[in-house]
């Protein structure tokens, strides 16, 4: 089932319209499953068969490569009905690329709400909160899965995985792993964006990163559970050439207006020592800060926090380390 896509000619006049592409009863992977068991999933997968079918009139080669690829990517959901919905909208708007005129998929998983999906959306206790481009801090992990991934131009077929998933301990999705027993054991959960290369005979998985001006950098996202047990992203981490610093600082400030500055020693590991330039934005909620060298002379560091969320995280710190004092 997993070429249905590939093959379908004329499915949608030969099914209701909560049934999808494909025979449900022939249905063996994960996300074959959850689409039959979903009437939004299902009828998403219409649309993104439809879209398939009319990027193939005009330009078939390209029409398939892209379906190809939209099945791994969605097989790599596995059941996560949220996941199979980003990646039917993404399909679309590829297809969409090559000539499709259909509208976007629902990546809001509705209509048959599974216990996961089917509570309310949480709104955000910090509207004031920075943003590193659609990810804003303090949205819930809920709302940060069903965000396509902003830079399709670049990576059309990228998506996220969290370190809570199966998937995170594959092979080429280590950046999705917090590989620290203290951030698991104080509920973090950690994501990033990875696609998958096609090109050689063995398929394989990169790191999408994230755009920040004009340049993509590696970008991962942290949440932490709030009063209520919500994960809500909490930390962004961003690095990036060092060189980069120096041309972020305008941009950034016409964004967020003046920055306060500081100057700090960095140390290289052999006893160098180098002025590091600091910029700091803040507001209410949440803070910015940039320094020209992270952990590397030849890295930026930029990191977006959330307050309330950031002064729990170190409060969850130093009782480890406290803790870990005892041991000594």
């Amino acid at each position: 089932m997993a070429a249905a896509i590939i093959g379908a000619v004329g499915l949608l006049a030969s099914h209701a319209a909560a049934e999808p592409s494909f025979d449900c009863q022939l249905a063996e992977k994960p996300d074959e499953i959850a689409i039959c068991s979903d009437d939004q999933l299902a009828k998403n997968d219409l649309l993104t068969t439809n879209a398939f079918n009319q990027a193939k009139q005009i330009n078939r080669k390209r029409a398939i490569a892209t379906a190809k690829t939209f099945l791994k990517v969605r097989a790599a959901c596995g059941s996560d009905l949220d996941c199979i919905a980003n990646a039917q909208t993404q399909a679309v708007l590829d297809f969409g690329l090559l000539g499709a005129t259909l509208p976007t998929p629902s990546a809001q998983i509705a209509e048959t709400p599974t216990p996961a999906s089917a509570e309310p959306p949480q709104s955000n206790p910090w509207p004031d909160a920075f943003s590193r481009r659609d990810f804003k801090l303090g949205m819930t992990l809920k709302e940060f899965k069903r965000v396509p991934f902003p830079d399709s131009d670049k990576s059309p077929s990228a998506f996220s995985v969290c370190s809570n998933e199966p998937k995170s301990r594959d092979a080429g999705y280590e950046t999705a792993m917090l590989f620290s027993d203290v951030l698991e054991t104080a509920g973090v959960i950690k994501c990033a964006f990875f696609f998958v290369d096609n090109i050689s005979s063995v398929p394989m998985v990169f790191d999408a990163g994230l755009g920040l001006a004009d340049t993509q950098v590696s970008t991962e996202f942290y949440f932490l559970p709030d009063d209520s047990s919500v994960q809500r992203l909490f930390w962004i981490q961003t690095s990036g050439p060092a060189e980069m610093a120096g041309a972020l600082v305008p941009i950034m400030t016409k964004a967020y207006g003046e920055p306060a500055h500081r100057v700090e020693t960095w140390q290289n590991q052999v006893g160098g020592k180098f002025d590091n330039d600091v910029y700091t934005w803040d507001n209410s909620s949440s803070e910015i800060n940039l320094k020209h060298f992270g952990d590397k002379i030849t890295v930026f560091n930029l990191r977006h926090t959330l307050n309330p969320l950031w002064q729990r995280f170190d409060q969850i710190l130093d009782q480890h380390n406290t803790e870990a004092a005892k041991k000594l």
